[in-house]
């Protein structure tokens, strides 16, 4: 006895159905996976920014110390050199 054309055709739709619920739920895994990693990224975004202005005026002084370390050398190894 052939199958009712209508109960294959709901067989199919539920067959669809089910992939697309599946799917759905891997895309949701997928979204909550990258809404990690997007927050993970900007606590490492907000790391770099304070290290960053940490760093510049740490690095801005010792290079002004360097500068005027080298000119104080110079001076004291040739006392006549103008400044």
């Amino acid at each position: 006895m052939a199958k009712d054309p209508t109960n294959l055709v709901l067989e199919l739709l539920r067959e669809i159905r089910t992939k697309l619920d599946e799917r759905d739920r891997r895309f949701d895994e997928r979204d909550r996976c990258f809404e990690a990693l997007r927050r993970r990224f900007d606590e490492l975004n907000k790391k770099i920014d304070d290290w960053r202005r940490t760093m510049e005026p740490a690095v801005a002084l010792a290079t002004d110390t360097n500068l005027r370390n080298e000119r104080l050398e110079a001076q004291i190894a040739d006392p006549a050199r103008p400044n």
